[in-house]
């Protein structure tokens, strides 16, 4: 179910929101009368600003609340209720929606998770989104994950821009994935498959290790095949980073840094975690008709470069501030843009 809000008086829409929550705490409240537990609830009220050189500006105040309730020892279902509210523009543009619903439980050695939920995996460089379908997932020394599904869901945050990525863009993807720990090392091994525009199949390989106290090196490689020809995408992507310390929320003060680099075809991602912070995440460019940087109908960006830095710091206990800048290239036309991104987080 979603709820559009573009006209209107802003205090009725403030109203039907919370009539919405009303009602679902209602709904709640009598499933938790007949469930093996009550049902939990938890959620996150975060505030952002993001701009940068090619004119991506936005800031939302999104508020989200997760509820869980445990149907036996086996299964659980689990919800989340999200509402935005643009706070630069037009301020009473708001979307308030039921954003997953899904099972989860166990059969034999296999814990599955069956509705609309999450997909990201990874440091998230190849795909952040939400998707309906099943995940599988077994083992402990070595995990293995399967994802099958279709519907991809892309949150982003300029309406303009919504309409490159609908619901029929990713109708089916599959993803296997395999992690583990060699001695102090994460590695992993992932091969994704989707339906866009474009078919892509990628074979992404990745490793993290603590390489001195507090000072973590992380590093990933990816080969991506596209059925788009014509376009000659380049096939090899990789990204690195260096992280040191980091904000632990429920510890007031604690602080970190981090620096990444990117070199990343378009062929190598479907979309990724950083596709929220400059519009170069997201301009691939694989339709040359769609250009929303300039007027050149052969421009072919393929993909993008360059690097980030990001610091976070607690400032209260479960209230984190975060600050990202980008310097960006595409990796031809030789287009350049300069992002930054600040948040305040607040879980409870």
């Amino acid at each position: 179910t979603t709820i559009n809000y573009v006209r209107g008086d802003l205090m009725m829409k403030k109203a039907l929101t919370l009539a919405m929550v009303l009602a679902l705490g209602v709904t709640a409240s009598a499933y938790a009368a007949n469930a093996a537990e009550p049902i939990k609830i938890s959620g996150e009220v975060r505030a952002h600003y993001g701009d940068s050189d090619v004119g991506l500006c936005h800031s939302i105040l999104r508020t989200r609340i997760n509820l869980q309730g445990q149907f036996n020892e086996n299964w659980s279902l689990t919800a989340r209720l999200q509402n935005e509210a643009n706070l630069v523009g037009d301020s009473s543009d708001e979307d308030t929606e039921f954003k997953l619903a899904y099972v989860s439980g166990k059969l034999g050695g296999v814990k599955f998770d069956a509705g609309r939920q999450s997909i990201m995996l990874n440091k998230g460089n190849i795909i952040d989104g939400i998707f309906d379908g099943v995940k599988a997932t077994y083992g402990e020394e070595v995990k293995l994950t399967v994802y099958a599904g279709s519907s991809l869901d892309i949150d982003i945050q300029e309406p303009q821009y919504k309409g490159f990525f609908s619901q029929d863009d990713a109708t089916e993807i599959f993803v296997f994935d395999a992690a583990t720990k060699l001695g102090a090392t994460d590695v992993y091994a992932t091969y994704y498959n989707a339906d866009l525009d474009y078919r892509k199949e990628i074979f992404n390989i990745g490793a993290g290790a603590e390489i001195a106290q507090d000072l973590v090196l992380n590093a990933e490689y990816a080969y991506g095949e596209s059925s788009d020809k014509k376009h000659r995408l380049s096939n090899h992507g990789w990204n690195a980073g260096l992280a040191y310390k980091g904000a632990k929320e429920r510890e007031v003060g604690t602080w970190g840094v981090s620096f990444n680099y990117f070199d990343i075809p378009a062929s190598t991602y479907i979309y990724s975690t950083n596709s929220q912070y400059s519009n170069y995440f997201i301009a691939w460019a694989e339709d040359p008709e769609w250009e929303p940087y300039n007027n050149d109908p052969k421009a072919n960006k393929d993909g993008y470069k360059g690097f980030e830095i990001a610091a976070n710091y607690t400032l209260a206990k479960n209230l984190v501030a975060t600050v990202r800048y980008f310097d960006l290239t595409t990796r031809r036309e030789d287009l350049s843009d300069q992002a930054i991104w600040s948040e305040v987080v607040y879980r409870f």
